[in-house]
C-alpha cells in the first residue's frame, strides 16, 4: 500500500470512527486528529500525559519499523497496547504500525479507549480550576448529587453556607446548573 496516495481516505476513515484515533508519523509528531480524539483531548484537565503516550507509542513502532528493515525482515504490522492514567481517566492505548512500501517511514495508527473515568481529587479541582479547599471539597460533593442541605449535614456548616458555596463552586467552574457538576470536573 502506498501510503501516501491513500493517506486523505485514511483521514477521512478515522474522522467518522467513534473511537478516538490519531495517526503518527515516525518521530512520534501527530500527523492528524479525529474529531472524538480532539473533544477527549480538550476534557482532560492534563491532556499532555495522553499525548506523550500517544507519541511515545508511535516512536516504538518506527524503531521496529527500522530494526525490521536493517534485518530485511518483511513487512508485517505489528500491533501494542498501553495504558495511561490522567486524574480524571484511564486510557487504553491500542496502536498498529501502518507500512509504506516504498522508502516511506509509515504511520502509526493509534486508538485510544477510556477505560474508566476516576474521580478527580480536591487538590487537582484546586490547581485546575482555582477552586479553595473547601469549594474543592463542594465541588465533589456536587458531582455526588448531593442537595445542600446533604452537603450541609455531611460539613457540618448551616443550609445558607452550603447554598453560598455552590453559587460559588457554579461560578467558577463556568456552570449554570450543580447538575452539569460532574461533567465539567470529570471531563465527561
Amino acid at each position: 500500500m502506498e501510503l501516501h496516495r491513500n493517506r486523505d481516505a485514511l483521514i477521512r476513515t478515522i474522522d467518522v470512527m467513534s473511537d478516538c484515533a490519531l495517526l503518527c508519523d515516525a518521530r512520534g509528531r501527530i500527523v492528524h486528529a479525529n474529531p472524538a480524539f480532539l473533544r477527549t483531548v480538550e476534557r482532560d484537565p492534563l491532556p499532555e500525559k495522553l499525548l506523550r503516550a500517544c507519541r511515545r507509542t508511535a516512536r516504538e513502532f518506527a524503531r521496529l519499523l527500522r530494526r525490521d528493515r536493517a534485518q530485511a525482515v518483511p513487512a508485517a504490522a505489528e500491533t501494542a497496547s498501553r495504558s495511561v492514567r490522567t486524574p480524571v481517566a484511564t486510557y487504553r492505548l491500542w496502536g498498529t504500525l501502518l507500512r509504506a512500501d516504498s522508502g516511506d517511514q509509515g504511520l502509526a495508527l493509534i486508538v485510544v479507549e477510556p477505560c474508566d473515568r476516576a474521580r478527580p481529587s480536591e487538590a487537582m479541582l484546586r490547581e485546575h480550576f482555582g477552586l479553595s479547599p473547601r469549594q474543592a471539597e463542594i465541588a465533589l460533593l456536587l458531582a455526588e448529587r448531593k442537595t445542600n442541605t446533604e452537603i450541609a449535614e455531611e460539613l457540618q456548616i448551616s443550609p445558607h453556607t452550603a447554598r453560598r458555596h455552590t453559587e460559588q463552586v457554579l461560578l467558577r467552574l463556568d456552570v449554570r446548573s450543580r447538575t452539569d457538576v460532574r461533567a465539567r470536573i470529570s471531563g465527561s
